[in-house]
């Protein structure tokens, strides 16, 4: 449990820092329409449902936008193989 649970603290953090230059990079160059971004899995529901909270709050706008913008966060996880 100790190494794979470990394994999974660092891709959770490694998908959350990725979600700031994700929005940076979004914003530095004024992206819109459907962005799809492919994190790295997560095993957890908790981990996937913690790095989705945090891409809906790193998309907020704020105060310096401009302009108005709206965002959805929408996320799909692969069905687990069956057979």
């Amino acid at each position: 449990m100790g190494k794979s649970h470990r394994l999974e603290d660092t891709i959770v953090k490694t998908n959350t820092d990725a979600i700031k230059e994700i929005v940076r990079q979004i914003r530095l160059r004024d992206l819109g329409g459907i962005i799809v971004v492919d994190f790295i899995d997560m095993d957890e529901r908790k981990n996937r449902q913690k790095v989705m909270q945090n891409a809906r709050e790193a998309m907020r706008p704020t105060a310096r936008l401009t302009r108005s913008s709206s965002s959805t966060i929408s996320a799909w996880w692969p069905l687990p193989a069956s057979g």
